[in-house]
């Protein structure tokens, strides 16, 4: 190895590209000291690109720095550590605090190694193994994560703006204050993951799987989660203004004290979600199911309900001012204190199926209506 060691600190290319060569063929090697051979391997990537500062290098500045192709020598001895055996592996390569740009590592075997505030953005690690890898803080701009195994991985406060992840398999994976707007991540698995104030605008998540995830206090403004699983999902406090969820499956979500202005939920499953407190003015919740949803005290005024379903849904102090509910079903929903004055399209007909109270506040001529005020009396016998 001490041969090895001299041709990799070599000022000639050629003789470092001929020592990781050798050391690719001792890998092969029956008997030979795996171990010795990764950290050499390893000592050898770091002692080339390190970048002792990448750690105190601010995101907006590491944005700037130009791409550029990762030495040859380099990208030949990850490319050995990516083939290393699983008792190799579990040791947890460190690779934490590298100047990666441009890396391929790709379909690589990176399970439990360490990344954090290594430089990879522009790097391909499609199909790449990293369950269970720390990249906290990892700045992985642009990178190329199609397919990818991060199960359990580590990404708090990680850089991935305008990254691939379509298909990324990151169940329970934490991206606790990451940065993922722009992303592509069509088709994406992230059931139970953690985007605890996550950065999502304008971020690609069509027909992603996410349930059980949090997304508490995050941003998806104008992000794309049309056709997405996201029952059980944690959306508390979280910003999805302009955001598309046409089409969401988010049965017993939880968006209390959300912002959903101007979203699209159109055709969406709300079934027993939770939106006490919402901030949802001119939301568009035509022909979605709202059934057993609580809606207290939410602001949905000008929202589109064409066509809802708010069957058995609890709307104490719900707003729904100069909201359009044509077809609307009320059937069962408890509208104490609920506010539908200048609601369009409402009719008789809907209002005497829904339990209303002398607080309800309805157009006079909804309000004066016989059938309404009879049912008015009766909601007050069922309720006393």
């Amino acid at each position: 190895m001490a041969t090895d060691h001299d041709d990799l600190t070599s000022a000639q290319l050629e003789s470092r590209l001929a020592a990781v060569a050798d050391l690719r063929q001792a890998f092969t090697t029956p008997g030979a000291d795996l171990d010795a051979i990764t950290e050499e391997l390893v000592r050898f990537i770091r002692h080339t690109v390190e970048h002792p500062r990448l750690s105190h290098v601010a995101p907006a500045k590491l944005t700037k720095r130009a791409p550029v192709a990762l030495a040859p020598d380099v990208q030949a001895a990850l490319t050995i550590l990516a083939d290393c055996p699983e008792r190799v592996r579990a040791r947890r390569l460190d690779l934490s605090g590298l100047d990666l740009r441009a890396a391929n590592v790709s379909r690589g075997q990176w399970a439990h190694s360490r990344w954090e505030h290594s430089d990879l953005h522009d790097a391909d690690l499609s199909g790449a193994d990293l369950r269970d890898a720390d990249l906290k803080w990892a700045f992985l701009e642009r990178a190329n994560l199609d397919s990818a195994h991060l199960g359990h991985a580590n990404l708090t406060n990680a850089q991935l703006r305008a990254a691939s992840l379509k298909l990324v398999g990151a169940e329970h994976s934490c991206f606790w204050g990451a940065d993922l707007r722009h992303v592509s991540g069509e088709g994406a698995r992230l059931a139970f993951a953690d985007l605890h104030r996550a950065k999502l605008d304008h971020a690609d998540l069509h027909g992603a799987q996410l349930p059980y995830a949090s997304f508490n206090a995050s941003s998806l403004r104008h992000a794309v989660l049309s056709e997405s699983l996201l029952y059980f999902a944690d959306l508390r406090e979280s910003c999805l203004d302009s955001a598309d969820l046409s089409g969401a499956q988010l049965d017993n979500a939880d968006l209390c004290r959300a912002e959903l202005r101007n979203a699209r939920l159109s055709e969406a499953s709300l079934r027993g979600c939770r939106l006490v407190s919402a901030q949802a003015r001119y939301v568009d919740l035509h022909g979605s199911n709202l059934a057993y949803a609580g809606l207290g005290a939410a602001d949905l005024r000008n929202a589109d309900l064409r066509g809802a379903d708010l069957s058995d849904a609890y709307m104490f102090k719900t707003n729904l001012r100069q909201a359009d509910l044509a077809a609307t079903r009320l059937d069962h929903a408890d509208l104490h204190s609920a506010d539908l004055t200048g609601a369009w399209g409402l009719e008789a007909a809907q209002l005497v199926t829904a339990w209303i109270h002398p607080s309800t506040r309805l157009d006079p001529e909804l309000a004066q209506h016989p059938a309404v005020r009879a049912r008015i009396l009766a909601t007050e016998r069922r309720f006393d």
